[in-house]
């Protein structure tokens, strides 16, 4: 899928992605929100992307995800999508 970007920093593939309700733009997930997190980067993107191009389902290795400093457990990372079709296993 893809969306309008609003990245603040360059974002490796595979970096979880939340929506910024004040700007309606995808942005790295903030690591500390459960159940934020709508989709996965697909292609490495930065501050100049206007549009992301991510996976918004799918099943992915836990090992894979590039999670975030701020996402300081297991258990927050397993549940950072909840309520999406994205797994992590």
């Amino acid at each position: 899928a893809t969306a309008p970007g609003g990245l603040s920093a360059k974002a490796p593939a595979m970096t979880p992605l939340m929506l910024d309700t004040s700007t309606r733009k995808l942005v790295a997930w903030d690591g500390t929100t459960d159940g934020a997190a709508v989709g996965i980067l697909a292609v490495a993107a930065d501050q100049t992307s206007t549009t992301l191009t991510f996976y918004k389902s799918g099943t992915f290795r836990y090992e894979d995800v590039l999670w975030p400093e701020a996402a300081s457990d297991e258990t927050k990372k397993r549940t950072a999508f909840a309520g999406t079709a994205i797994s992590i296993v």
